[in-house]
Order: C-alpha cells, then sequence, then structure tokens
C-alpha cells in the first residue's frame, strides 16, 4: 500500500502544534502508521511531570502503540536523535526505533543538535 505521505505528515505537524506555548523549539509530532495505512500511534514532546527532562515525541508515540508499532513507518517532524543529552537521559530515539522493529524512518527536517 502507498502511503500518503503529505497527509502524515501534516498531522505530525499538527501534532507539534500542541505542544505547550513558550516550548523550546523545535516543536516535534511524530506518529506510526501500519502497513494498512492506519495511525497506530501519535503524540508530541512533552516534558516529564516536574522533572525537567524532555520526553521525545517519537518515543511516546512508540510507547502509544505499544506491541502495534513493529513493522510500522514512523513519520516525525525532525530527524529522530542518536545520542543522550542533558536534557534526554533516555535511550537514543534511533536505538528504540531498532528495538521496536520500526520499517521505515521519514522525517521532515535534519537535526542539527548536538
Amino acid at each position: 500500500m502507498k502511503l500518503n505521505l503529505d497527509s502524515y505528515m501534516r498531522r505530525a505537524i499538527q501534532l507539534a502544534k500542541q505542544v505547550s506555548p513558550g516550548f523550546k523549539k523545535p516543536y516535534v509530532g511524530a506518529l506510526l502508521v501500519s502497513l494498512s495505512g492506519d495511525i497506530v500511534g501519535e503524540r508530541h514532546q512533552e516534558y516529564l511531570n516536574g522533572t525537567g527532562f524532555l520526553v521525545h515525541a517519537e518515543r511516546r508515540a512508540l510507547d502509544n502503540a505499544e506491541e502495534m508499532a513493529k513493522g510500522c513507518s514512523l513519520i516525525t517532524t525532525l530527524e529522530p536523535c542518536d545520542g543522550v543529552s542533558d536534557n534526554q537521559p533516555f535511550r537514543p530515539c534511533s536505538k528504540l526505533i531498532v528495538e521496536r522493529g520500526i520499517h521505515t524512518v521519514i522525517f521532515g527536517l535534519i537535526n542539527n543538535s548536538p
């Protein structure tokens, strides 16, 4: 099945716009699309309850999809992170994506963060 990438990326952008005002940019939204074209998980980035640690949109979308994530395509507004930083104590999203068996990753912007 051919994915309608324009509509999925528009949805990811809508999710990114749901980030709380004043949030450090870029705002990120991510969703998981099954082979049949169904959205099985979606989220935007968010700070972890009062800790100051940022939970990335990709991680939140993967958690939202649970076991349905395997074999899906990940559509995200920003290239998934590939390292741990001071504001991201979790495993890098790129490793989590591989562990969860994501088939394809499509992102809107290259991540230039260190």
